[in-house]
């Protein structure tokens, strides 16, 4: 046995001695492993993301507001949607606008005022630019209707708050809700309790609520059926009639006609479609949209809304200089001659 041992030591031979093992430990590969599966999954969100956002049909832009309706946009709020009784209620009652909610909202209201009802003799003065005995400036159209889509609570609150906002300024208002009860249920019955000791006096808000009952045949779902006369109330001096409708079925039967009509809508709520529709239903109650106010814009949507596609068409672009800003808009300026 010792001489096949040694017999086989004297056949082996050592090429090369073996190196140590480098191989990424473990704790190297959960990592790269972990990285890799975050990527991927990234660019899987971000694909779906944009196929998502391709195929929502849901308008966002200002200019897409307004080129949906035919309607420019008047002013743009932001919202204070509420979910309770309790939330309305303080709203209606107790709630002050900041100085851009307020300033927004009058401007929306002097821009309506051009198209309101003739006021009785003897009414404050509501010209633009007329003084209330108080001192305030507030011109508004003696009645408007603010429409809003079920679902859309930023859209929906926009009614409440500008009646709100006229109350704070010693305007009487009258807020009726008219018709959508099934869509916002706590606003309703915020509108229908008893009003406490600390109510604002001059505020007024009416429930009406007058749907169509099932089964009515065509001739009596007319424009003017079961439209309820506000002539026993109080006299207003603004009365905001709010309407939720749906947005696969608008009707404005039971609604309170009014010479002005105003879409609060929030971005990304309705679709092109929706809002042709909702124009349709304005237009067969013998109505006309005046206006569109957003609620909540987007902060990367650089529209404004005011021009429709057809005035934007036809404005002759602005000319650029690329030279830098002409001697003309600087005063004091003089232009030298060469030399």
């Amino acid at each position: 046995s010792e001489a096949r041992d040694s017999a086989s030591q004297a056949a082996t031979t050592i090429i090369q001695p073996a190196s140590p093992a480098t191989g990424r430990g473990l704790v190297q590969r959960i990592l790269i492993s972990s990285t890799a599966g975050l990527l991927l999954a990234l660019i899987g969100g971000a694909v779906i993301i944009l196929a998502r956002a391709r195929g929502d049909a849901r308008l966002r832009r200002r200019d897409d507001l307004t080129d949906a309706v035919g309607t420019p946009v008047l002013a743009s709020v932001a919202s204070r949607p509420q979910d309770s009784v309790a939330g309305w209620s303080a709203l209606l009652e107790t709630s002050v606008a900041d100085p851009v909610e307020q300033w927004a909202f009058r401007q929306a209201l002097k821009a309506l005022a051009a198209r309101r009802s003739p006021e009785p003799a003897g009414a404050p003065d509501r010209r633009p630019g007329g003084l209330r005995p108080d001192g305030d400036r507030t011109s508004h159209p003696a009645a408007m209707t603010v429409l809003s889509l079920a679902g859309d609570e930023r859209g929906v609150a926009v009614g409440p708050q500008l009646a709100a906002f006229a109350a704070s300024r010693g305007i009487v208002t009258r807020l009726v809700l008219a018709t959508g009860r099934e869509h916002a249920p706590s606003l309703w019955a915020a509108c229908g309790a008893d009003r406490g000791a600390g109510a604002r006096s001059h505020l007024d808000l009416v429930v009406v609520d007058s749907q169509p009952s099932a089964g009515r045949d065509d001739a009596a779902a007319r424009p003017d059926a079961g439209v309820p006369r506000l002539d026993h109330l109080r006299s207003a001096e603004l009365t905001v009639v709010v309407a939720v409708v749906d947005p696969a079925r608008p009707q404005l039967v039971g609604v309170p006609v009014t010479p002005v009509t105003v879409l609060a809508v929030a971005p990304g709520v309705a679709t092109r479609v929706q809002l042709a529709r909702l124009a349709l239903g304005v237009e067969d109650g013998d109505r006309h949209l005046d206006a569109v106010i957003v609620a909540d814009p987007d902060p990367s949507d650089t529209t404004t809304g005011r021009q429709t596609l057809v005035r934007r068409v036809r404005q002759a672009p602005l000319p650029v200089r690329l030279t830098g800003p002409s001697s003309a808009a600087v005063p004091g300026t003089v232009r030298k001659g060469r030399r």
